[in-house]
């Protein structure tokens, strides 16, 4: 027995996955960017001598004042932290505060006096001499012994708890809204997903809704419209195969019949079978022009009429249509008026065969429903729509009973036929054929009510898709 090994493709993470791995980021980068620069700052930056003078000025600002006279004092009440000793000095050279016991005050110390005591202490100590200025006057001198970790208490070093803590929390609140974002991103994904598959799986019952982000809610729009168009299409196709079958069935069975009645010898005589063989003859063309028409839908939805464009006069080519169409309107008693004067001149590419059978069909349809011996009008006008668009169109008027607004949709759907199809006439798909030719034109093929009472069926051509042979446009 042959083992089939299933081929796996390479595996990607779900969606759901990747934004929980974002939210997780979102927690803890700024965790990682808080420590990088806390440790830049207060790492060994905090352990050298600038960090150490910065401390010592620090002190020195909140210890230092002058009095009414401009003298240098120490401020009331100022105590120096145990970490640091201090000694300030005035322009002459007495010492207005120490904190050194060998240093007394009103005393007058040399330097050596106070970097002996400095040597004297622990090592990792800082000595830094500098001016006292208050303002824009020099007040004196300040000596400062500085321990190395004074400045990393002074920097904050003594609570880290406290900053732990604040980062910790930081990072809790962006992983819950990270994790939030996440779940309700993934859900409503999966909704769609479920959507999706209902629709493959030939659910079209169902609608697609979503909230949340705007795309999500674009793309279930979308998939909504989506459904709604398969689901017409497959009752579209449904009434298609109902329809199709019912005119096919119609003259096979008429056939079938009288084959039937031929068999069982009720033709007994040439006249009556000559009838009968007539009948099936009729039947026999009506069958085959609707398989006809059948086929040309095939091979419009396939694409295989796939026009060929040539630049033509449309003044002069619906002209010559209206010639050929005017001896069939005179075999039906109709009278057929042609005024193509507003598209002389005009040129647009066409497919010249495609689209004389289209306007074929036009006028076969006004003869069809127009008054018996009545009149047909192909005429041409320039017109404007809502939006300032220009057309040149060719109209085909009837004065028969017209087609009522609220059916004038369906007028160009296949195998519809309106009042045609209580006389059993045509198989409803001349319309359908006509407009699938103009459009493939990039024109527009529309229906109103004509002037003379009947149906106007109006090709409309954009000039913008034209040119005047004398070169204008």
């Amino acid at each position: 027995m042959t083992r089939i090994r299933r081929r796996s493709g390479p595996r990607y993470p779900s969606l759901r996955r990747i934004l929980i791995y974002v939210a997780f980021g979102s927690a803890f980068l700024p965790g990682v960017l808080v420590s990088a620069i806390f440790t830049l700052t207060h790492g060994h930056i905090a352990e050298g001598p600038i960090m150490r003078m910065v401390v010592a000025t620090e002190e020195v600002s909140r210890a230092a004042a002058l009095d009414s006279a401009g003298r240098l004092v120490v401020r009331r009440g100022y105590a120096s932290p145990a970490w640091l000793d201090l000694v300030l000095e005035d322009t002459s050279g007495e010492v207005v505060f120490s904190t050194i016991p060998s240093i007394a005050q009103g005393s007058r110390p040399s330097l050596l006096d106070i970097a002996s005591f400095a040597n004297s202490l622990v090592p990792k100590t800082t000595f830094i001499v500098d001016r006292v200025e208050i303002g824009r006057v020099d007040a004196g001198t300040w000596f400062a012994i500085v321990p190395s970790d004074a400045a990393r208490s002074l920097a904050g070093q003594s609570a880290p708890l406290l900053r732990l803590t604040g980062l910790s929390v930081f990072a809790l609140i962006a992983l819950v809204f990270g994790l939030t974002v996440a779940a309700a991103l993934a859900s409503e994904v999966g909704r769609l997903e479920k959507a999706a598959i209902a629709i493959a799986s030939g659910d079209l019952e169902s609608p697609v809704r979503a909230k949340g982000a705007r795309e999500i809610v674009a793309l279930a729009a979308a998939m909504e419209k989506m459904r709604a168009s398969i689901r017409e299409n497959n009752a579209g196709r449904a009434r298609f195969l109902a329809s199709v079958s019912h005119d096919l069935r119609t003259p096979l069975t008429s056939i079938g019949g009288f084959l039937e009645a031929v068999e069982d010898g009720l033709a007994d005589d040439p006249e009556t079978l000559k009838r009968y063989v007539g009948i099936m003859k009729e039947k026999t063309g009506l069958l085959e022009e609707r398989i006809e028409g059948l086929i040309d839908i095939a091979r419009m939805e396939s694409g295989e009429w796939r026009l060929r464009f040539e630049s033509q006069d449309l003044g002069q080519l619906f002209g010559e249509f209206a010639a050929m169409a005017r001896e069939e309107s005179a075999l039906s008693g109709a009278t057929l008026h042609v005024d193509l004067a507003a598209i002389a001149d005009v040129i647009a590419p066409v497919d010249r065969s495609l689209l004389a059978r289209a306007f074929e069909n036009l006028v076969v349809n006004a003869l069809a429903h127009g008054r018996p011996g009545g009149e047909i009008m192909v005429s041409s006008r320039r017109l404007e729509d809502g939006e300032g668009r220009a057309f040149f169109a060719i109209d085909v008027d009837d004065d028969g009973p017209g087609i009522p607004e609220a059916e004038r949709e369906k007028a160009f759907d296949a195998f519809w036929r309106g009042a045609a199809a209580k006389e059993g006439k045509g198989l409803g798909l001349g319309l359908f054929i006509a407009r699938t030719i103009v459009e493939g034109h990039g024109w527009r093929l529309g229906l109103s009510a004509s002037p003379a009472g009947g149906a106007r069926f109006s090709v409309l051509v954009p000039a913008e898709m034209t040119e005047k042979r004398e070169g204008r446009s």
